[in-house]
């Protein structure tokens, strides 16, 4: 239905990719396997340690 709130179970999945090709195989990956249009994803680059 438009407009109506609908709430479903949720995952939250970490990992670590050491590079960043891996890190965009990784979300292409989510977008795949993922049953919506949208995913909610956020990609960290640490640097330096």
């Amino acid at each position: 239905t438009v407009r109506a709130l609908e709430k479903v179970p949720e995952s939250r999945i970490e990992t670590l990719c050491v590079r960043e090709d891996i890190a965009r195989k990784t979300v292409e990956a989510l977008k795949k396997g993922h049953p919506y249009e949208e995913l909610a994803y956020h990609v960290l680059r640490i640097e330096g340690s």
